[in-house]
């Protein structure tokens, strides 16, 4: 069986750099950017209804009692709205730039409405509440059409248009949008945590796969370390300098040995937010080896490196890139349980575009209809 994985050398760093948002950490995905556009379309909007409420205001009616009962019902709306917010703890709930900007929406809103006769504005007010649904739990997009729906049916009973008119059936439309598209996002936040959960799981299960082997793997060099000790104990006076060097030298590599092997194992398991940077290709897989060494060992496997000459450098996160090369090597491994011969080779070279990284098993290989389903999210073969 053969994989192989491609990446961009050091000079596509700025095209890697265009893209390192929907890289780092799967933080900034299409949901995130969803949620940070519909805030900037918000913001675009209530300038809009602003200009809106300047164009229309009527410098006379404020002393109406329309206009200062309007003002009364908006305060209210916007005590209910923060006492609701805070009272019940919503989950995701908007910063505090975001409640100002609601609030004076509803300010905004309310004046709006008491300054004119034109129903059209009340579907200009409930448009918001598309968009909060893009970035919050349905519960507060609930809470936010309830607070609107309050400003505008009291407006308009003072006001006394309490017609029900298509308008007014398409405002019901817009609620009902909203929270349909809030209980959608929802449900894609909801499986991109799980898609994180599984993916830190498979990550657990492959330390506790590689964890046996480590411990094998150290009690080889403390063995020795153990054996070299005992031999200068005895007449360590008479024995040659040279001899005491060698010795010493041998259980400092042994010592340098564990340290590379509990070292790579720690760096792997580590939680860490990316990092990019100029990483060596052929490093990196000579030490993911250490890692793989005890496992392909303990199971009468053969494990070969090919690796470019002249080391491949490339723009990444060498944590992450580790991550993958080693899923896919325990996958290899995994494969050649019943084989008669067991090989595994990691192989790496570049052209002037690219840098690939090769592995080989001479395991069972996958069938047609695993090969179709591979790059399916959650899909796996493991009980």
């Amino acid at each position: 069986m053969e994989y192989s994985s491609v990446i961009n050398p050091p000079r596509s760093r700025k095209f890697i750099e265009e893209r390192r948002g929907n890289l780092s950490a799967q933080k900034n995905n299409n949901i995130y950017k969803i949620e940070q556009y519909s805030f900037i379309v918000e913001c675009i909007f209530l300038a809009f209804l602003s200009i809106i409420l300047i164009r229309r205001l009527d410098p006379p009616t404020i002393l109406e009692w329309q206009f200062f009962a309007s003002i009364v019902i908006i305060i209210i709306a916007v005590i209910i709205y923060m006492g609701t917010l805070y009272k019940f703890k919503y989950s995701n709930v908007p910063s505090k730039l975001e409640l100002f900007l609601r609030v004076v929406f509803l300010l905004i809103s309310g004046w709006l409405l008491a300054q004119t006769n034109d129903s059209s504005v009340r579907v200009i007010i409930v448009l918001p509440t598309v968009l909060v649904a893009l970035r919050y739990a349905i519960k507060y997009t609930i809470l936010i059409a309830g607070v609107t729906s309050l400003v505008v049916i009291v407006s308009d009973t003072i006001n006394q248009r309490n017609n029900i008119d298509y308008e007014f059936i398409f405002i019901c439309f817009i609620w009902f949008l909203g929270i349909l598209i809030s209980k959608t996002m929802e449900n894609e936040r909801q499986l991109y945590r799980e898609k994180q959960k599984l993916l830190e799981n498979e990550k657990y299960a492959a330390m506790g796969q590689m964890a046996a082997g480590i411990v094998h793997e150290v009690k080889n060099p403390l063995t020795t370390i153990k054996g070299f000790i005992q031999l200068l104990e005895r007449n360590i006076t008479k024995k040659d300098p040279e001899e005491v060097k060698y010795y010493l030298k041998v259980i400092n590599k042994e010592i340098d040995r564990v340290n590379n092997l509990l070292k790579g194992f720690l760096q792997y398991a580590k939680p860490s937010t990316p990092k990019f940077t100029i990483c060596n290709f052929n490093q990196i897989i000579l030490d993911m080896s250490i890692l793989l060494e005890s496992q392909c060992t303990a199971k009468g496997i053969q494990l070969e490196t090919d690796l470019e000459a002249d080391p491949p450098e490339g723009y990444c996160d060498s944590n992450q890139i580790t991550q993958v090369i080693l899923n896919i090597c325990l996958n290899a491994i995994d494969s050649m349980v019943h084989s008669p011969q067991k090989i595994l080779t990691i192989n790496t070279f570049a052209d002037a575009e690219y840098i690939y990284v090769v592995i080989k098993d001479t395991g069972c290989g996958m069938t047609k209809e695993q090969m179709e389903k591979i790059f399916n999210p959650f899909y796996t073969t493991k009980q």
